[in-house]
């Protein structure tokens, strides 16, 4: 019986013997002497052991958590940290409250440009106008996985009053799912308008090659502003025109080729006949416009439409209002 006593307490040293050795080996194939990373890069296959501590053997690395969404970071503090540490034989407390490890996955952004593209595809009948203004809120940052296209799909668009929209975003996966994104922003119905390409001043002579076309918002009071090139080409600012604003019919005036004061040559004719006269401007004209004129020789007053710089011609009627 002392024999048979003696054998089981040697297999049991034996196999306490034998465990403690497997769990120094593990021990040691974990970390010899671990230490938490304060960042780290994953893939879309997960978080694993050697992502949050340094010295892990790649035999023994195993899976921890999920990955990230892309473009996305995850924080593991010191209490997650501890957690995972003492789960997996790792011989390692934090050092204080504060330490943590930043997880970050790669991602390939979707254009702002793009989001606009695709909502205005479906916004643009809702709203109106040539064209659209949208303004996202909170400057959405989108990504997907690098070896996925940076594209999307719109899922739904809600509009309210005032150009208001909410809307659901498709973002593709690896899995061949999607991930949906919601925005929300505003939608501004817009027209096609000249405006300056730089700033004009005041006297300058408008030309087609200082005039651009722009997309600008539709707003209460649209009907003063110039839509026609024709309408401003020739004519010279009443003040200075800002680069990329609409201009108002008010702020354009008719280049003033003749002042007051001017002395120009007059001219009449009448079948076969022109007689020619010399006048004094009464008052600044443009072409076209029709200003008062005193004649040199007669010093009578009379009407003629202005040419040209220093020319102007007098209408029969107001030749014969003048002289009787």
């Amino acid at each position: 019986m002392s024999m048979q006593i003696r054998s089981i307490a040697l297999i049991r040293h034996t196999l306490a013997g034998t465990f403690m050795a497997i769990v120094m080996a593990t021990g040691a194939a974990l970390a010899a002497d671990p230490a938490a990373r304060q960042t780290a890069t994953v893939d879309a296959e997960g978080v694993h052991l050697s992502d949050l501590f340094a010295g892990i053997d790649a035999a023994a690395d195993r899976w921890v958590g999920p990955a990230p969404a892309p473009g996305e970071t995850v924080t593991y503090k010191a209490n997650l940290l501890a957690s995972i540490a003492r789960g997996n034989a790792l011989d390692w407390r934090p050092r204080s409250s504060r330490e943590r490890v930043h997880i970050y996955r790669p991602g390939r952004r979707i254009p702002v440009a793009l989001i606009k593209e695709r909502l205005a595809s479906h916004l643009r009948d809702q709203v109106g106008g040539d064209g659209l203004d949208i303004n996202l809120f909170g400057a959405p940052q989108m990504f997907v996985d690098p070896s996925l296209p940076a594209d999307i799909s719109v899922e739904d668009v809600t509009t309210a009053p005032g150009g208001r929209f909410n809307a659901s975003l498709a973002l593709p996966t690896l899995s061949g799912t999607t991930r949906l994104f919601e925005i929300t922003g505003r939608a501004h119905a817009t027209r096609k308008l000249p405006v300056p390409a730089r700033h004009l001043r005041r006297g300058e002579t408008i030309t087609a090659n200082d005039v651009v076309w722009r997309q600008v918002r539709k707003r209460a009071g649209d009907h003063i502003m110039v839509s026609d090139l024709d309408d401003i080409v020739g004519l010279t600012p009443r003040r200075t025109l800002i680069s990329g604003k609409p201009i108002r019919r008010t702020d354009i005036t008719p280049r003033m080729v003749i002042r007051k004061g001017d002395q120009i040559q007059v001219s009449l004719s009448t079948g076969s006949m022109t007689l020619t006269t010399r006048g004094i401007a009464l008052q600044p004209g443009a072409v076209g416009e029709t200003i008062r004129i005193r004649n040199v020789n007669s010093r009578k007053i009379i009407e003629a439409t202005v040419t040209k710089a220093g020319d102007a011609v007098i209408r029969p009627i107001s030749l014969l209002a003048a002289q009787s």
